[in-house]
């Protein structure tokens, strides 16, 4: 499967002029390049595709995620909203071997399932896997160390979605890290005992619990 450059460059390209509004010119490239290069690079189909899903930037994923304790990576990593799989290809470059992501779009599910199988063509030991499923009625695994969220879904969701955490986290003490991207619910967090450990700017905060 290969992306296709012009129509991803053309969105780019489309909202370029916002994005520099919002971090500058030097830092709204940088943001660029990383959405243009990661497709180009491994072969896969992520890209933005509003307004119906738009993929986290590979260097916001990287600006956060760095920060994570290395004792995370012996835990699970599951993406809340994993869209076209672009985020589960990023936490198994990073050196997670177990990676779960969770979407409700069957359509959705079959792009990242299909990206997914290209990306073991390069790493044939990676265990990656999508779930077709709600995330308000999805079972957390108990060996869970990492939750992602990319503002996925409104608070209708997220307060059950955080519900099923603590659940876990109450069957299996354990420390849970939380990476939120575009943070609007990180209320639901902090009620439930998480505390923000690291801030990106103020659309990336890294929470923490346990």
């Amino acid at each position: 499967m290969r992306s296709k450059p012009p129509g991803r460059l053309a969105l780019v390209a489309a909202s370029l002029p916002k994005v520099c509004r919002r971090h500058g010119v030097p830092r709204a490239l940088r943001l660029a390049a990383s959405e243009l290069l990661f497709d180009l690079r491994n072969g896969t189909d992520t890209s933005l595709d509003p307004p119906r899903h738009e993929g986290s930037s590979p260097l916001l994923f990287q600006e956060l995620v760095r920060d994570l304790p290395a004792q995370t990576l012996q835990g699970r990593f599951l993406d809340f909203g994993a869209g076209k799989g672009r985020v589960l290809l990023l936490a198994a470059r990073h050196g997670y071997s177990r990676v779960l992501g969770v979407e409700l779009s069957a359509e959705l599910c079959a792009i990242a399932e299909q990206n997914i199988a290209h990306f073991r063509r390069r790493a044939p030991d990676a265990v990656i896997g999508v779930c077709h499923a709600d995330a308000a009625d999805f079972e957390v695994p108990d060996d869970t160390s990492v939750g992602y969220f990319f503002n996925p879904f409104g608070d209708e969701v997220m307060c059950p979605v955080v519900d099923r955490i603590t659940a876990s986290l109450t069957r299996v003490p354990r420390r849970f890290h939380v990476v939120y991207l575009c943070p609007l619910y990180v209320e639901v967090f902090l009620r439930a005992g998480f505390t923000p450990v690291h801030r990106c700017g103020d659309h990336g905060v890294l929470l923490s619990r346990g």
